[in-house]
């Protein structure tokens, strides 16, 4: 289940259907979803999943590698995204976002996206089971032993 956050589905929608690149940051990942829609003679859109950047300028530099043959973008469109990855096929991103693949005739990259997407959805799977056994994290409470427990 989702968190009680609001979600700006109509600015969501249009951000798919009209920016050059959308970024969807998630809250509990380190990996980023980077959307490119731009296409030039011979190369289309792309998805990549990028990793964490601490800086822009990091950022720049990832997607300067994901896209080498395309200019540094002017302006990066970054969503906060605080639900589940599987939020963005229940609140209708992923069919905008194929939609626009598809009238792009990036039939491959509807691919990417999904792979993408199932990518993501396995490392966010990952990540909650490691919260939960504790694995890569530290407790705000101390433990006790079992027999403390019992009484």
């Amino acid at each position: 289940m989702d968190s009680a956050y609001e979600v700006d589905l109509d600015g969501l929608l249009r951000a798919v259907e009209r920016s050059d690149h959308v970024i969807v940051r998630f809250s509990a990942l380190a990996e980023r979803l980077f959307l490119d829609f731009r296409t030039r003679e011979g190369e289309g859109p792309g998805v990549f999943v990028l990793p964490m950047a601490s800086t822009i300028q990091e950022r720049l530099a990832t997607i300067a590698a994901a896209r080498p043959h395309f200019p540094r973008p002017d302006k990066l469109h970054v969503m906060a995204w605080p639900l589940r990855v599987a939020g963005l096929e229940r609140l209708g991103f992923l069919e905008a976002a194929r939609q626009r693949l598809a009238g792009l005739d990036a039939f491959e990259q509807v691919r990417d996206l999904d792979r993408a997407f199932r990518d993501l959805q396995r490392a966010e799977d990952l990540e909650l089971r490691s919260a939960i056994t504790g694995e890569g994290y530290r407790t705000i409470w101390p433990g006790r032993p079992s027999a403390d427990l019992d009484a």
